[in-house]
Formats: structure tokens, C-alpha cells, sequence
């Protein structure tokens, strides 16, 4: 099976009145992309090049305020050298960017959470809340440990969020 890296464009539309009681009426995007270590078995120095070339679309629009790689960012057997080359194009693009661990990025995790931390977390962008899991723990089921922060997460934070 051929799998190409994909990349979506999101522009969070921030409403007053009805649908949402946003207090900053501001609208932003953000780009999500996946599989962006590109082709099976290629191991591209850093990011996959075509999506590289995307980077100058990405910068020039000034609405994109950071990007969430959805796993495989990585070939197979990731070393800490594929590492630094992602972490490498990842600072050329100059935007925060945010990771979901893919089975092959996760493949030595301890090295993955050395360099990035735990594979779920959350964070808020303005008053929108991002919650990012990691179903590569138990064969794509949110439970245990995970499915406690997750209630945990909402439950503090529901109140604090429009979004």
C-alpha cells in the first residue's frame, strides 16, 4: 500500500452571538500534516521535500499560527540524527509546531519522550483547547493513565475553554 503525506489547511472561524461566546473575535488557522516522513522506506534527510516546498505558502499567510504533525514524521527506526533534521526544518519554518507520536516516531520511544516529552498532553491556543493522544499505548484505545488525563483535562479546563 502507497502512503503520501498529506497536509489540511484549518482556519478556525471564531463567531460571536449564538454559536460561540468567544471573547477575542480574531480568526486564525493552522495546518495539520501527516505521514510526513513521505514515502515507505526512504529515509529523507529531515521532513519530506514535498512537503518542504509547502513551507513558503505556510509562512505567507500570516493567519497560520503553528501546525500539528500527525505521526510518521520519521522513517522506521528513527535515530537521534532524524531527529535533529526534523527538529532542523521544523525551525526553518518559524512556527511553533506541535507533534502526535506515530508508530515509527515512537518505535524507540524513550528517545522520542527524552526529546519531546510525554506522547499526550494539551495546549491552548487563545481560549481553544487542544487535547493530543497517543493510541500507538494500547493497540488504539484511550484508557488507564490516558484516559484519566484526558477526564482530568476536560474537566479542569472545559470551563476555561471556548473551543
Amino acid at each position: 500500500m502507497k502512503t503520501l503525506p498529506f497536509i489540511l489547511l484549518f482556519e478556525l472561524m471564531v463567531f460571536s452571538g449564538l454559536l460561540f461566546a468567544q471573547t477575542d473575535s480574531t480568526a486564525y488557522s493552522f495546518f495539520i500534516a501527516g505521514h510526513t516522513s513521505g514515502k515507505f522506506g526512504e529515509n529523507n534527510a529531515g521532513l519530506y521535500p514535498v512537503f518542504k516546498e509547502k513551507f513558503g505558502y505556510i509562512q505567507s499567510r500570516q493567519e497560520i499560527k503553528f501546525g500539528v504533525l500527525l505521526g510518521d514524521m520519521v522513517s522506521p527506526h528513527p535515530t537521534a540524527n532524524d531527529w535533529d533534521e526534523v527538529d532542523a526544518d521544523i525551525d526553518s519554518l518559524g512556527l511553533p509546531v506541535y507533534f502526535v507520536a506515530g508508530n515509527h516516531d515512537i518505535q524507540d520511544r524513550a528517545l522520542f519522550e527524552t526529546r519531546y516529552g510525554p506522547t499526550y498532553y494539551y495546549f491552548f491556543y487563545r481560549k481553544d483547547l487542544f487535547i493530543v493522544l497517543d493510541p500507538n499505548l494500547d493497540s488504539w484505545n484511550i484508557s488507564g493513565e490516558q484516559l484519566a488525563f484526558l477526564d482530568s483535562i476536560v474537566e479542569h479546563n472545559a470551563q476555561l475553554a471556548d473551543n
